[in-house]
């Protein structure tokens, strides 16, 4: 699944780290052995504007990457670490 094409309004979800290895377009520092948590929230429901949100938790590690899309180009994710 490549999540430049995660356009529309959803949650996505998964605890298995072989699904995330195959993730195409996810942030190059994320655990692979974590749960990930990916939202969409498009702009006024248009999927060329809107963000990406994904959570991922890994032993006591919680972190939030953020990214967004702007006339159909995606930014380049930014990280927050939770403590």
């Amino acid at each position: 699944m490549d999540l430049n094409n995660l356009t529309e309004y959803r949650f996505y979800c998964t605890t298995s780290g072989m699904i995330v290895k195959t993730l195409k377009n996810i942030p190059a520092n994320i655990s692979v052995d974590g749960e990930v948590l990916i939202i969409w929230l498009p702009f006024i429901m248009s999927s060329s504007f809107g963000c990406q949100i994904l959570f991922s938790t890994y032993s006591s590690t919680e972190s939030v990457y953020l990214r967004n899309r702007n006339n159909n180009s995606w930014s380049a994710w930014k990280e927050f670490t939770l403590s």
